[in-house]
């Protein structure tokens, strides 16, 4: 597991993509302190029950060795989620990351990113809806990119959202443009919080959600999802629900550049 003067000036404008790097009182970029957060909680997650395996005294049961299991796994998925998300973020910033567009059946995409995604939401009873009108709507994008964007947006849904609820993928043509909508039952995003949502390491904290504490992320999915999209011909943004829950939406070209 979405920023001029001297060189010094140039590198941290680098290192911070479209934002200027803040620093701490030590003088440590915000970027490092927040990253080196974020690395460590699933480090420790790792090294604690490696430790706890380890022990010959106090050997796991049964029942515990396949829990550490599955929570080894989930935190290295989780590291691997951010180093991938800096990569592909550095690439972008560096002019190395290439999309690749081509006509696409929007609805094949959108089936198949939800049907992937509908395992991760099983375990919370989270149910994800998936809606194309018309069923034979194209768009022009990088299925590579574009399916990755769709993974960031349910990812969060499916977070936000209590257990047992639905998440709803929409999509709809809208002119030369198909736009898309990711809509959770969640407890929304705040007015203020809208823009803001899409720079690095942004989380939004809601007491809506287990008692408090914001689910797990990079604070890096949203920032790449909107450069992916941007890349791609496109816009991402957040839209007033209509009822209870978050709305993200975005659009993308429906058919290929008329050449001259």
């Amino acid at each position: 597991m979405n920023t001029r003067g001297d060189d010094d000036r140039h590198e941290r404008d680098d290192e911070c993509g479209d934002k200027p790097c803040r620093e701490t009182r030590g003088g440590t970029p915000e970027l490092v302190v927040s990253l080196s957060h974020e690395l460590r909680a699933p480090l420790h997650v790792i090294i604690g029950l490696a430790e706890l395996l380890a022990d010959e005294e106090h050997p796991p049961s049964e029942d515990e060795l396949k829990r550490f299991a599955g929570d080894i796994q989930r935190a290295g998925e989780y590291l691997l989620s951010i180093v991938n998300d800096i990569l592909d973020l550095s690439r972008i910033e560096a002019g190395k990351l290439r999309v690749i567009p081509e006509l696409l059946h929007l609805s094949s995409v959108l089936e198949a990113a939800v049907a992937f995604m509908g395992i991760k939401a099983r375990p919370r009873r989270v149910t994800i809806s998936c809606e194309v009108s018309p069923p034979d709507m194209a768009v022009y994008a990088d299925e590579r990119r574009l399916t990755q964007v769709l993974y960031n947006l349910l990812d969060n849904a499916i977070k936000y959202s209590p257990e047992g609820g639905e998440v709803r993928v929409i999509a709809t043509s809208d002119g030369d443009m198909a736009l898309v909508r990711v809509i959770d039952e969640g407890p929304g995003v705040p007015v203020a919080d809208r823009e803001p949502v899409f720079q690095r390491f942004s989380r939004i904290a809601t007491d809506a959600v287990e008692e408090g504490k914001t689910p797990p992320g990079t604070g890096l999915g949203l920032p790449l999802s909107r450069q992916l999209i941007e890349m791609q011909g496109g816009r991402i943004w957040v839209e007033e629900p209509e009822q209870r829950g978050a709305v993200f939406a975005f659009r993308l070209p429906s058919e290929a550049p008329h050449e001259n």
